[in-house]
């Protein structure tokens, strides 16, 4: 659940409300939360997905990395890059489609 959150605020940057302050307690309490079953899913589902994304190229889990992890924009990261915005986004979507076959196998 707190992964949710935390990928919710970095693509947006933005917190949902005023009043709730994500604070040490605050994670804690959603950390406990979590049952054992859950927490060997999320690390099978984890691993699963490591696996696919090292059947990318360098250069696509680079731009997969700098797109969902850094929250960097095709603009930015074509810049960072040297090359043209579509073929960061012709790379991206490649990729999209490279490890959602290679995850489900």
């Amino acid at each position: 659940m707190i992964y949710i959150y935390q990928r919710r605020l970095c693509r947006y940057q933005a917190y949902y409300s005023l009043d709730y302050a994500l604070t040490a307690e605050n994670e804690r309490a959603l950390l406990d939360a979590a049952m054992p079953e859950d927490m060997q899913e999320q690390k099978e589902r984890r691993q699963k997905l490591q696996k696919a994304f090292r059947t990318l190229t360098p250069s696509q889990q680079r731009r997969i990395y700098k797109r969902y992890f850094l929250c960097m924009s095709y603009v930015e990261i074509s810049q960072s890059e040297g090359c043209t915005i579509s073929a960061v986004c012709n790379s991206i979507h490649r990729s999209l489609k490279k490890l959602k076959k290679n995850y489900d196998l």
